[in-house]
């Protein structure tokens, strides 16, 4: 996955969502975002309820 960009899979009432995350154009962005996705209120249920604030 090194040359490759990284994908992932948001799940929504919806339906899924794939994202590609383009390290090479935002790579503090993507870094930050995938850093997040790995602590643990994100990884320990599959309810969490994401939100965004401006």
């Amino acid at each position: 996955m090194s040359d490759q960009n990284p994908q992932v899979l948001l799940e929504t009432s919806m339906g899924p969502i794939k994202i590609e995350l383009f390290k090479d154009k935002a790579p503090i962005t993507v870094r930050n975002f995938l850093s997040t996705l790995r602590m643990p209120i994100m990884t320990g249920s599959s309810s969490t309820v994401l939100s965004r604030i401006s």
